[in-house]
């Protein structure tokens, strides 16, 4: 008797792994920043002090995300499955952004993030809407998500480098797309990281 639903390859199911692998990223990304947005805003209330839970469940938050990270790094496989430093106030004040995300919940809390920190913020979904703002703007810094739906982000790498020299580019990956280490880019940042960091490397 055959069996007419065979075991999927090895290769269908890295290749499975590393969809579901950057989707939970994505979810992680969106949750760590709007949870960092929210200690913000609270923390300049009276709630903070007057209630010194409200720290406590910010961090235990702050850690069981990075837990989690580190389970789909190091336990999410197809093997498996088969058997901050706090950034500086105001670091963005008169520069300009573009920030480059397809995922909508994703782009609106790091926008708000950066809008936070004083950057002035333009958003773009996809190659063709952000090659339009590349050439009305001039810009110090830009973010881009390296998977765009069907398509990279690498094809605005070298028009930002040409316009805007100065410009510093992170690259925000989910951790499993192949990113070509050659190209002239400031740094790649995994989006399980906190903004902090992120934040450091638009600063430089």
């Amino acid at each position: 008797m055959t069996d007419d639903n065979p075991p999927p390859s090895s290769s269908l199911l890295e290749q499975r792994t590393s969809t579901l692998r950057h989707d939970l990223r994505n979810h992680l990304s969106v949750i760590l920043n709007a949870s960092f947005y929210l200690q913000r805003k609270v923390s300049a209330t009276p709630l903070w002090e007057s209630e010194p839970r409200v720290e406590r469940f910010f961090s235990i938050i702050t850690e069981e995300l990075a837990k989690l990270d580190g389970s789909i790094t190091n336990d999410l496989t197809a093997s498996a499955l088969t058997g901050p430093p706090a950034p500086a106030e105001g670091s963005g004040a008169q520069q300009r952004l573009l920030l480059v995300e397809d995922d909508d919940a994703n782009r609106m809390t790091l926008s708000a993030l950066l809008d936070d920190e004083g950057y002035t913020v333009d958003e773009a979904i996809d190659v063709q809407s952000a090659t339009v703002l590349l050439n009305e703007h001039q810009y110090d810094a830009a973010v881009l998500d390296w998977n765009l739906g069907a398509t990279t982000s690498e094809g605005l790498v070298a028009p930002i480098r040409a316009s805007h020299p100065n410009a510093r580019i992170v690259v925000l990956s989910g951790g499993t797309e192949s990113l070509d280490r050659t190209l002239p880019v400031d740094a790649v940042l995994s989006k399980g990281e906190a903004f902090s960091r992120l934040l450091a490397l638009i600063t430089g």
